[in-house]
């Protein structure tokens, strides 16, 4: 059976701030003293340690007036602490130890603090532990001061409600009162908590819904990607065909310019040779047509002299024919021998103008020739200003492949 070893009192109402301790071995009675000696202040102590919250019944009307208020002597104290050493040697208290120590502190702002040999604990808690052994906060165990005069004045009603509480059926009705109370408050808490099930399913439907949309965006987002990845790598396919097509252009376009540069090395060499043979006939022409002419006019000129002045002879042999008729035989002979002259000289004048037609369309024909070289050369040059024209679209083509080249690195 548990009972009460020793009980220690500091700061609780007429002991001081000095700890004080009581012990109660087995056999003990009773404790004696005078009047305001604290006698019945340790039965309160001991209500005080094990729970009991009625402060009138602890003749109090606060629990902080529990705490020593001091005297002349001694100042106020702090806090009240009570500690009750009980004998669990038959481990009717669930703690598997032979002794117990329950002790409970109340400082001035009304706080208590409950522990369980030094554990810490709640007030719930110890009532649990001690109502295993059968000892109650508010039980008959313990009779105070006026408990006996108020069980004489008790009605039926009151008394029956006592014996109820004596036997425990109080007890029984109280724990089936509070087990109902928890039942209704299990049931609100069922009811509750079906409220926020139905509020979590609501919201785990709408968070599926989002999951499923979130995996689905996350595969949309992953096939986008696939589907960039693709149309970069279709992207990068085209521009390296597009890189390896500029550069075979720009292979053959360097090679056209390799052409075209010889074509036009041959060209601008076979103008020159033509200019400069131009230059060698044109030259070759005028000195020709020079030295011809002046030695035509010079013949010609001669010639005509010469039939001027046989025409004048002629004329004065007439003349003198007319006055000496006697010489007409003898200068029928001259006449005749300077006609035959004349005759020649004509024909050699025809000869001569002939061959001055011939030079004359021989330097037409060479300054056809020659306008026919000019206009091969304009044509060559004119050529040459397309091949040019050519060259340049080349060069900016290739200017464009290599900018084009240059983004797609950059890329």
């Amino acid at each position: 059976m548990v009972h009460i070893q020793k009980i220690s009192l500091r700061g609780f109402k007429s002991f001081g701030n000095k700890r004080v301790g009581i012990p109660l071995s087995q056999g003990f009675t009773a404790i004696v003293g005078p009047n305001g000696s604290g006698k019945s202040n340790i039965v309160d102590g001991i209500c005080f340690v094990l729970g009991r919250m009625s402060t009138k019944s602890l003749r109090a009307e606060r629990l902080t007036d529990l705490i020593w208020a001091g005297n002349e002597r001694f100042p106020p104290g702090s806090y009240a602490e009570v500690s009750l050493h009980l004998d669990n040697s038959d481990r009717k208290i669930p703690i598997d130890e032979s002794k117990v120590i329950i002790s409970r502190r109340i400082d001035r702002t009304g706080r208590s603090v409950y522990r369980a040999n030094k554990k810490r604990v709640s007030r719930t808690e110890i009532v649990d532990l001690l109502a295993m052994a059968d000892i109650f906060p508010e039980g008959y165990n313990i009779v105070l001061q006026g408990d006996v005069t108020r069980i004489i004045k008790m009605t039926p009603v009151e008394r029956r409600m006592l014996i109820d509480e004596l036997s425990g059926v109080a007890e029984y009705d109280e724990k089936k009162e509070k087990a109902m109370k928890e039942l209704a408050q299990a049931e609100e808490n069922i009811r509750a908590t079906n409220l926020v099930i139905d509020e979590v399913l609501s919201q785990l439907r709408r968070l599926e819904r989002e999951r499923d949309e979130a995996v689905r965006y996350q595969e949309i987002v992953t096939q986008i990607a696939e589907l960039r990845w693709q149309l970069k790598s279709n992207q990068l396919r085209k521009y390296r065909e597009r890189y390896e097509a500029v550069l075979e252009r720009t292979r053959q376009g360097n090679e056209r310019i390799a052409d075209l540069e010889a074509e036009i090395s041959k060209i601008n060499q076979e103008i020159a040779r033509r200019q400069q043979r131009q230059e060698e006939l044109g030259k070759s022409i005028e000195k020709k047509q020079m030295v011809d002419m002046a030695s035509i006019a010079s013949q010609v000129e001669e010639i005509r002299a010469q039939i001027v002045r046989a025409q004048e002879n002629r004329k004065n042999t007439q003349n003198n024919l007319k006055r000496q008729q006697s010489e007409k035989e003898g200068m029928e002979g001259e006449i005749r021998r300077l006609s035959n002259l004349i005759g020649e000289k004509e024909n050699r004048v025809k000869v001569l103008e002939s061959q001055l037609c011939a030079i004359s369309a021989a330097i037409v024909e060479l300054r056809k020739k020659r306008t026919g070289v000019e206009s091969k050369i304009a044509s060559l040059e004119d050529q040459n200003s397309s091949t040019r024209r050519r060259l340049e679209q080349i060069e900016l083509a290739l200017a464009s492949a290599k900018e084009k080249e240059d983004d797609s690195r950059k890329r």
